[in-house]
């Protein structure tokens, strides 16, 4: 099925739930009003009215559901009748502002914000996990594997990058075209020209859950690694990279990662202004949430039924306590065997002021960028300043300190 049957199924979903919240929120006014009646001496008259309303609503929403669930049926037989895989948005800066790109913007913003429920409901907007090697994904099929790797191109070693939370791969060439002179410009292609390593990217659902995207990297990585060796190339060396998330997610994996499996390749793994001890907005999400949660009136339901419906990838960002499920990874050190790169950024221009470690970098602040409170000897911590939490992943100030990282400086 098409992206935009995924999103059809989307918006009937969203019907249904708009519908539910209608009711819900009715009965809460309506219950309200009808105190207020026999507070008054109107208790039986109240009543009366109430029940009319409750049948008019009633009669009303079923009709509502009745045209929906019609619509989605004859969808779903006219998708089904008419399949139309996904493209690839080729990984250019100057796509991003057209309709492709804005499309696949528009599917990694889905995927961060419900992408746990697209997952459950087997949504084609779910982007599951893959990998991408230039412009198409690499088949899982043991035998199309190989064929696609014997077509790669040569190299001196692997590159894989994990985006992050609410994106797809394309966030690896934002700001190309500006920053580099080259709107086909990414860390990957820059890797590529400087070192021969060829770029992998990972393109999944960043609404799952840390745990389970680390999971499911773990196996991709791992039939990777065995295909590698039988087309021979297994003894060429891996580098892995994550952003924001993408870091997390890659430390999962690498946890994961038996000890003389693909993990014994990885010499190097760096997060690029990874949360690694939350960040403040999915924190600020959660604790909005809880306290609308506790005020019975229609005002404060519908926002919190709104922030109920945010992916088990945000809530793993949260405060990461009381079972929540960003409490596991929150607690693991960084698994043995590559060298570390903890990269965080501030749009202060100076990374130590007072403004630098309060705002970090829009989105993450150092302490949580930079595991400050854990030691480890095979961990290099860079601070930059002046750079936004997106343009960390795709800017000249970040090459430069990979660059020194890489080469032991």
């Amino acid at each position: 099925m098409s992206r935009l049957d995924g999103t059809r199924r989307l918006v009937h979903q969203a019907v249904r739930g708009v519908v539910a919240l209608v009711e819900a929120s009715h009965a809460q006014v309506s219950g309200q009003v009808a105190a207020a009646a026999r507070l008054a001496g109107l208790g039986e008259a109240a009543q009366a009215v109430s029940a009319l309303d409750r049948a008019v609503l009633k009669a009303s929403t079923a009709g509502v559901r009745g045209l929906n669930a019609l619509v989605e049926s004859l969808g779903d037989a006219l998708a089904d009748a008419h399949p139309v895989p996904p493209p690839l948005m080729p990984l250019r800066s100057d796509l991003l502002v057209g309709p492709q790109g804005a499309l696949d913007q528009w599917v990694g913003l889905l995927n961060g914000l419900l992408g746990d429920g697209l997952a459950a409901q087997a949504n084609p907007l779910d982007l599951k996990l893959n990998l991408r090697l230039g412009d198409g994904l690499l088949p899982t099929a043991p035998g199309a594997l190989e064929t696609a790797l014997r077509a790669a191109p040569a190299g001196t070693g692997w590159v894989v990058l994990v985006h992050g939370l609410a994106t797809t791969e394309g966030s690896w060439c934002v700001g190309a075209e500006d920053r580099f002179g080259d709107p086909a410009s990414t860390l990957g292609a820059r890797l590529q020209a400087e070192r021969g390593w060829v770029p992998v990217y990972v393109r999944y659902n960043t609404g799952r859950t840390v745990a389970e995207n680390g999971a499911a990297l773990d196996q991709r990585l791992a039939r990777l690694a065995a295909a590698l060796d039988r087309v021979g190339r297994g003894a060429e060396p891996w580098t892995v990279i994550g952003h924001s998330m993408g870091g997390l997610v890659v430390r999962e994996a690498l946890g994961r990662a038996a000890p003389e499996g693909w993990r014994a390749r990885v010499t190097h793994a760096a997060c690029l202004g990874s949360p690694h001890h939350g960040a403040p907005l999915a924190k600020l999400a959660d604790l909005a949430h809880q306290a609308l949660a506790q005020v019975p009136t229609p005002g404060a339901g519908v926002p919190a039924a709104l922030l109920a419906l945010r992916s088990a990838g945000i809530r793993d960002l949260g405060p990461g306590d009381q079972g929540a499920p960003g409490a596991a990874w929150r607690g693991r050190a960084l698994p043995e065997g590559p060298r570390w790169l903890l990269l965080s950024s501030t749009l202060a221009a100076d990374p130590d002021s007072a403004a630098g470690r309060a705002l970090g970098d829009g989105m993450v602040r150092p302490a949580s960028a930079l595991r400050d409170a854990d030691p480890c000897p095979r961990v290099t911590r860079v601070r930059l300043g002046g750079v936004g939490h997106v343009a960390l992943c795709n800017h000249p100030a970040t090459d430069g300190a990979l660059r020194a990282f890489l080469d032991g400086r």
